[in-house]
């Protein structure tokens, strides 16, 4: 079980991380732990010292991971208003991932998940929106902007 010292950062609200990707950034609701059923808590990436809200649900976050695999490109150049190519990205994705439509269908089956094309919309109105999720370098480097109560 991982604590919140064993991570290089220290996120306001409270992060509960459900994974940890290949390049070490952590995937998490924002505020609290949810379901796939709960819509209360939005989902969080955080890498590079760097944390932004790209999902209002736990499902939305699924359904546009397993149907979208390279929305961490797509967040990266919406962040940094660089052009892309959903087509040339997702093209790109699945060359090096032969498997990648024969999981998918498993996934949402198993998890009653389906497509949703309005997707790369909602990652890109989470990004943009002004909800607050900060991440700091530690908890006294949080402390010193927000009031923590005892």
């Amino acid at each position: 079980n991982s604590t919140v010292n064993d991570f290089s950062f220290y996120p306001i609200p409270e992060f509960a991380i459900f994974a940890v990707d290949s390049r070490g950034g952590c995937m998490g609701t924002i505020g609290g732990c949810g379901d796939l059923e709960d819509d209360r808590y939005a989902v969080g990436y955080v890498g590079g010292g760097q944390g932004y809200k790209v999902a209002g649900s736990l499902k939305d976050f699924l359904e546009m991971a397993i149907y979208y695999p390279c929305w961490r490109e797509v967040a990266h150049c919406i962040r940094e208003s660089l052009p892309y190519s959903m087509i040339r990205l997702l093209e790109e994705y699945e060359s090096t991932h032969p498997d990648t439509e024969s999981d998918r269908r498993q996934l949402a089956s198993q998890l009653s998940l389906n497509h949703n094309p309005r997707s790369m919309d909602l990652l890109a109105a989470c990004l943009k929106s002004s909800d607050s999720f900060s991440v700091y370098h530690s908890r006294e480097e949080a402390e010193a902007i927000h009031q923590f109560h005892s």
